[in-house]
């Protein structure tokens, strides 16, 4: 009926109107009405959320249904692994005494049970009609078994909670009437009530104690949540790594030096003082000469341009500086050797606009 309702007050898409004029012929309509249409919107997340709601459990009891399905088919069906189920379903469920009452007495006294003979498919029959006053004493298979006497205590309440109620109906002669929406969806509408969650002073939450002392203490939840972070910061680094690594295979293996070993000093820069001056060279950038002191500006010494390997020996270079006044354009290289870190050693300007230093860095250590 839910569902009936929900298909009942949805706009008609089907008709040939412009974008926007569907919406606006049902607010036309709800407007001549004098119906609130807050007081509908709710009403429809209500029920869509009781929709939900059934659709939840009725997933959940098929997937426990599959469950027994496999212990039966495996003929490992023991009362043992239904107990368990049964009890683990109660706990997590965290149900009131109350729904779990209602719910033994409804799968033990079924409607199709009844003695007056109506059908559990009929719409006006109600789970408490059929149980309600609670029995103590039950017979399944031919055995007698009193139920315990919380549960029925608790069924006693709940039938005393449901007195009241009253079946609705809603076949097959309904469905050619129009169907008149709500503007409020209260608890028990259609005698549909949504469950109650277990409470501190829920008369099951002892029975629950001992599985609740079992949660983790503070200090291992903490634990496990710092090595949750370690493994996310490990996850992250490792697709740094793996895309700094197809990074590297689909670049130009020269422009890396003969093992990329430069891609790790990437954009970095290594500057030196020397006389009056400060000189920056900078990996896959430039190479600067400023007086000292200068923030910025300077002299344009090249642009990088490769790194070449001669007889074991790297050279980094740069070329195309600035022109230098009657002379050559100016340019820079660097000598690399071992050294347990990367800086730079030495300045020198052995011909006019041609500038040499000296480094040493680990990317040397290899051929020594």
């Amino acid at each position: 009926h839910g569902r009936a309702l929900l298909a009942a007050s949805a706009p008609d898409d089907t008709a040939d109107t412009e974008e926007g004029e569907g919406d606006s012929a049902v607010d036309d309509e709800v407007s001549d009405n004098n119906v609130d249409p807050m007081a509908l919107s709710m009403a429809r997340s209500t029920i869509s959320k009781r929709i939900g709601n059934i659709d939840r459990g009725e997933s959940s009891a098929r997937s426990a249904a599959r469950f027994v399905a496999a212990l039966i088919e495996n003929s490992s069906l023991n009362l043992d692994k239904l107990q368990h189920l049964a009890i683990m379903t109660m706990y997590h469920s965290k149900l009131s005494l109350e729904d779990i009452a209602e719910i033994i007495y409804t799968l033990t006294f079924p409607p199709d049970q009844r003695e007056d003979g109506l059908e559990q498919t009929h719409s006006g029959v109600t789970p408490w009609s059929t149980w309600c006053p609670p029995v103590t004493l039950v017979t399944q298979d031919g055995e007698k078994a009193y139920l315990p006497p919380i549960i029925v205590a608790a069924a006693e309440r709940r039938c005393s909670q449901r007195v009241d109620v009253v079946g609705v109906c809603y076949g097959e002669e309904d469905k050619e009437t129009d169907i008149e929406f709500p503007l409020s969806v209260p608890d028990g509408y259609y005698a549909y009530y949504e469950p109650q969650v277990r409470t501190p002073d829920d008369e099951l939450s002892p029975f629950f104690a001992a599985m609740d002392s079992l949660r983790m203490s503070e200090d291992l939840t903490n634990a496990m949540k710092t090595v949750d972070d370690v493994d996310k910061k490990l996850s992250s680094t490792r697709r740094e790594l793996t895309k700094l690594m197809e990074e590297l295979r689909s670049s130009d293996a020269s422009k890396y030096g003969v093992d990329g070993e430069l891609f790790t000093m990437r954009d970095s820069c290594h500057t030196i003082e020397s006389g009056k001056y400060e000189y920056e060279v900078c990996i896959f950038g430039k190479a600067t000469q400023r007086d000292i002191g200068q923030k910025g500006g300077g002299t344009h010494l090249g642009s990088w341009e490769k790194v070449i390997m001669e007889d074991g020996h790297r050279t980094l270079k740069w070329d195309r500086g600035t022109k230098c006044w009657n002379g050559p354009v100016r340019s820079a290289e660097v000598s690399v050797t071992c050294g347990q870190s990367t800086k730079i050693l030495s300045a020198d300007e052995p011909e006019t606009c041609r500038y040499v230093f000296t480094m040493e860095s680990p990317i040397a250590c290899d051929e020594q």
